[in-house]
């Protein structure tokens, strides 16, 4: 008879079957995922900082990253080699993040030689090979030497970077972390000075459908079963004010061990009392026009648009909210579509999935699965000097596979699809008459025309900036604001705008735009009774 024998799962990490699962990436690509977790946990790191800041040197094989933050505690290391078990701070909440699994590091020890260097020690785990040939993975800590250039961080040794692709990475996470400064090598990408809220991370009970509410409670419960359960409930935004109307029987952890009548009790009486948020809750984590006006620097066309809404899973109520920005050079270099998830970089350029159906872009259906092949077909890749970048946020990311290379987006594809539609039009209807004459090559260099080099084009480049000078912070009139943006474009272009341009152009449209594109101000900006308006 034969015997049965265990075959552990950790060994996945540790193969190349096993890593082109976990990562969606073959071979040659895995160094993507050294670079993306690990900056994503430095990002991570530093989130609550004020000075935050990222170093990233590479040279002879060799990568190292250190943050302001001042390296992993060693005291979490065992568990970060621990391969029996995930660790997080994250796993198991519903909340804006870039990642939760608590298996990034774990992959990046199965790819490559890995230092951690803490204070004056110079840390490395050996694998025990023996063991490992049946799967079980087991470490043994190994104390080296440090070398001369060595700091607080971490290092990895015998993998190979295209350092003009790492360069890019690292731009675009700046793009999307304008707070924090990224240093590559001796190139220094400067965080800028910008307003961020200092709340902490929004987490909602109303982002949790029970079944995921009932995993955090009994993974806090196993961890700590005498924590008090006012003081779990405290873990949700907005429950502050309301814990002290929580008469609840079971006051410790302990006491929802095996009961699922007393955890449906208290995840109902929790979205009773506390007030469900609108996505307004999401704007503080958006990018903005501004920052992504000053990020792609001198381009001759660039349009900025973000919507936001709201889906349903299980009992669960989930916001979202998506930014996009298209910008075009007055060089011929390929389109390009850049894609962000809550800040981070997925390894897909557009990673958005949906069912198989008829799906309308640009007056066209086409019959497909992926937003990628509906730009491709659309012929959004043909035109050259353009490139597409959206910002997708939400605090619950659905993907389609253990790599999460892919991202569900059935419930807010629409929107989606209506937003970059709205920002493509024009390059789309480009390749269509380029298609229709025969041209083979489509160029999107045009020159500038008088219509984007508008006083309304010029009007919507300043708005923010003139908002910002004449609010100071602070409530302020329309007229105000009109004032600060004409001496602005003054100044910068020698253009003068007249009264029909503030009565027409800049409180109809200008100003109705800015406020639909953050709703955060509306209250801050005041409208006059008046029915004319004068120069001053």
């Amino acid at each position: 008879m034969r015997e049965h024998l265990d075959d552990p799962r950790e060994g996945e990490y540790f193969s190349e079957k096993g890593l082109t699962s976990l990562t969606g990436l073959p071979r040659n690509r895995w160094y993507l995922v050294l670079i993306k977790e690990l900056i994503d946990n430095s990002l991570d790191a530093v989130e609550g900082l004020t000075d935050k800041y990222i170093r990233i040197e590479y040279s002879d094989n060799s990568f190292a990253i250190r943050d302001s933050f001042g390296g992993i505690p060693e005291n979490i290391f065992e568990g970060i080699y621990d391969f029996s078990k995930y660790i997080s701070n994250k796993r198991h909440y519903v909340a804006v993040s870039r990642g939760y699994q608590g298996n990034a590091l774990k992959t990046v020890i199965g790819i490559a030689q890995l230092y951690f260097i803490t204070g004056n020690r110079k840390i490395s785990y050996k694998i025990d090979e023996s063991r490992l040939a049946i799967g079980i993975v087991r470490f043994k800590p190994v104390e080296e030497i440090m070398s001369e250039g060595d700091r607080p961080g971490i290092k990895i040794t015998g993998i190979e970077f295209d350092p003009s692709e790492v360069e890019d990475k690292i731009r675009t996470y700046h793009l999307c972390n304008p707070d924090t400064t990224f240093i590559f090598n001796e190139k220094e990408f400067k965080h800028t000075d910008i307003k961020r809220s200092k709340n902490r991370n929004s987490n909602y009970i109303h982002w949790y459908d029970f079944k995921s509410f009932n995993k955090l409670l009994q993974a806090i419960a196993h961890k700590d079963p005498r924590r008090s359960t006012k003081s779990f409930c405290d873990v949700f935004s907005g429950t502050q004010r309301v814990l002290t109307k929580l008469n609840f029987p079971y006051k410790r952890m302990s006491d929802f061990a095996g009961n699922k009548e007393a955890v449906s009790l208290l995840y109902e009486k929790l979205k009773d009392l506390v007030p469900q948020p609108s996505s307004d809750c999401l704007v503080k984590y958006r990018i903005g026009r501004k920052q992504l006006t000053n990020a792609f620097g001198d381009v001759y066309a660039f349009k900025y648009k973000c919507d936001h809404g709201e889906f349903r899973h299980h009992e669960a109520n989930i916001p979202f909210h998506i930014e996009a920005s298209l910008h075009r050079t007055a060089n011929d270099s390929n389109t390009a579509i850049v894609t962000a998830i809550n800040r981070s970089i997925p390894y897909e350029s557009c990673p958005f999935t949906f069912k198989k159906e008829l799906h309308q872009f640009n007056d066209e259906l086409y019959y497909e699965d992926s937003f990628r092949s509906i730009l491709d077909r659309a012929g959004f890749k043909e035109a050259k000097g353009a490139r597409l970048f959206i910002h997708f946020i939400s605090p619950f990311i659905q993907f389609t596979e253990q790599s999460k290379t892919h991202v569900v987006a059935d419930h807010f594809k629409d929107k989606l699809i209506k937003l970059v539609e709205h920002l493509t039009c024009d390059v789309i209807r480009e390749v269509k008459k380029a298609r229709k004459t025969g041209d083979k090559k489509v160029n999107s260099t045009r020159k500038r025309t008088s219509k984007e080099n508008s006083k309304k084009a010029l009007m919507e480049k300043h708005m923010m900036e003139g908002y910002e000078i004449a609010s100071e912070g602070y409530k302020v009139v329309v007229r105000q604001i009109f004032y600060t943006v004409r001496n602005i474009i003054n100044i910068k272009y020698q253009i003068d705008l007249k009264q029909s341009d503030y009565n027409s152009t800049f409180t109809q449209e200008i100003v109705t735009n800015f406020i639909e594109e953050y709703p955060e101000l509306e209250d801050k900006i005041l409208f006059e009774r008046r029915g004319y308006f004068y120069n001053p």
